[in-house]
């Protein structure tokens, strides 16, 4: 036989509303109302259909209807509504319960995800923390393969160079500093060298053999009486200053200072202008020398002695004339005596002019 549905069921109604067809769930006898005015009245007007409504027990069903116009009769099929939807409340229960485990499913995923990412993120940002308050010898990387390992062990890759670089900037920092105290000390020490140069009236120069160029301070350059920077820096320009009785005598002294490799010390006078006539005390050394070429460059000073040589030499000619003077004396004295002697007036003569000394003979042309 046919497997019916527990609550279904198929019967007759007429245009009245009243059962032509007894209800299985009714023992009722036929032509007894339906009370399904709703569905008999839907029926007669369309004909076919389905509709929701609560059957004659009152308990809601769905309904397919169908108006059979040659009897005038509407056949309704219909099941209770639980029933009709029992199989839809399975799916949706077992969907529900799907979902529910899968949620549950999720958040433990989620919650381990998040403890394996969040914990080491957390652990990142202390490090960081750390490390921020000053502490670049603390270490944040971890030894797991994933991504926020491998974020930690570039981090501390990061805090390893820059500590380098910290360093390396701490080192210049006191090589700046450094070379700033030098350079200090430096200025302060030419600055000294300068006053201690004017006050002893000296100058420094240097001569670069192989390219025949000096260099002048300007001290040396006022000693010459030359303005500030006007030196043209040749030999020659340096030599036409050179008195002309010493140039020869300044020039052999170089020449064997060079030859030799040794010090050079030497006085000369130079004539910074007409009738203008100045004593210098030199002295350089040996700067630059190679196995090839020798000497290559001599650094000196230039002392102006003027002011001390004058006097000498004021000094020394009145020593001079005063030791002619006293042998002057001393041969009169002497020419004297010889009238006491009994000599022929020939002898005489030759005996004073004998004693006469140079001086009186000759014409002293250096005084």
């Amino acid at each position: 036989g046919l497997d019916f549905e527990e609550t279904a069921d198929t019967f007759l109604v007429n245009n009245f509303n009243f059962f032509v067809t007894e209800s299985r769930f009714s023992t009722q006898t036929q032509w007894r109302n339906a009370n399904l005015a709703s569905v008999v009245d839907a029926c007669v007007a369309q004909e076919g259909g389905t509709l929701r409504y609560d059957n004659h027990r009152q308990v809601p069903v769905l309904g397919a209807y169908s108006w059979m116009p040659d009897f005038e009769l509407c056949i309704i099929t219909e099941i209770e509504e639980a029933e009709a939807f029992a199989s839809f409340v399975v799916v949706r229960n077992t969907i529900i319960g799907l979902s529910i485990l899968t949620t549950v499913i999720s958040v433990g995923i989620g919650y381990f995800t998040a403890q394996s990412v969040v914990q080491p993120v957390g652990e990142l940002v202390s490090g960081t923390k750390i490390i921020g308050s000053g502490n670049l010898k603390h270490k944040v990387g971890t030894d797991s393969n994933d991504e926020i390992g491998e974020l930690s062990r570039a981090f501390d890759r990061m805090i390893d160079n820059l500590v380098k670089i910290t360093a390396s900037r701490d080192v210049l920092d006191a090589e700046i500093k450094r070379r700033e105290r030098v350079e200090s000390d430096l200025r302060e020490r030419e600055r000294t060298l300068s006053v201690a140069l004017n006050a002893a009236n000296a100058g420094v120069w240097s001569w670069n053999l192989p390219d025949n160029v000096m260099t002048w301070d300007h001290q040396s350059e006022r000693i010459y009486g030359l303005a500030k920077g006007s030196f043209g820096g040749t030999y020659p320009q340096w030599r036409s200053y050179v008195h002309p009785d010493d140039i020869q005598y300044a020039e052999q002294q170089i020449q064997h200072a060079v030859n030799h490799k040794s010090n050079l010390d030497i006085e000369y006078r130079i004539c910074p202008s007409v009738n203008e006539v100045r004593y210098l005390h030199v002295q350089a050394v040996v700067s630059k020398l190679t196995a090839t070429s020798g000497v290559e460059e001599m650094i000196g000073v230039h002392v102006d002695i003027t002011d001390r040589k004058q006097p000498e030499e004021a000094l020394s000619r009145v020593s001079y004339h005063l030791y002619e003077r006293v042998k002057e004396l001393r041969g009169l004295h002497d020419i004297g005596s010889y009238e006491a002697e009994d000599l022929q007036l020939s002898s005489y003569f030759e005996k004073i002019t004998n004693r006469i000394p140079g001086s009186i003979q000759y014409t002293d042309d250096c005084i």
